[in-house]
């Protein structure tokens, strides 16, 4: 998702909505691993299962968006993030990468 869409910069979290759908078993909670290994895996990504009818883990679905941005935020903040940097940037140096 993040190659074909470039989206290297924008923080991704792949929220499953309706977990109290699922039955509250043992192999419900293996299909939830997995599917959380596999996003992180193949989408670089977070998973979070939720309910928002009974509003189970909605806060820290949030809670892991934020931190996604943050991450992001921290990777980023080399590059110049307007125009004015951008031109500071090329002037201080013979050689810019973007």
């Amino acid at each position: 998702i993040q190659e074909s869409r470039d989206l290297h910069e924008v923080a991704l979290l792949v929220v499953g909505n309706k977990r109290d759908l699922l039955p509250d078993t043992r192999y419900a909670a293996e299909r939830s691993r997995e599917m959380a290994s596999l996003v992180r895996k193949q989408w670089k990504a977070g998973y979070v299962e939720v309910s928002a009818k009974y509003n189970w883990r909605v806060v820290a679905a949030f809670r892991e968006l934020i931190a996604a941005v943050e991450e992001t935020r921290a990777r980023d903040s080399s590059r110049p993030h307007n125009l004015h940097e951008l031109h500071e940037a090329i002037e201080s140096s013979k050689c810019t990468i973007l």
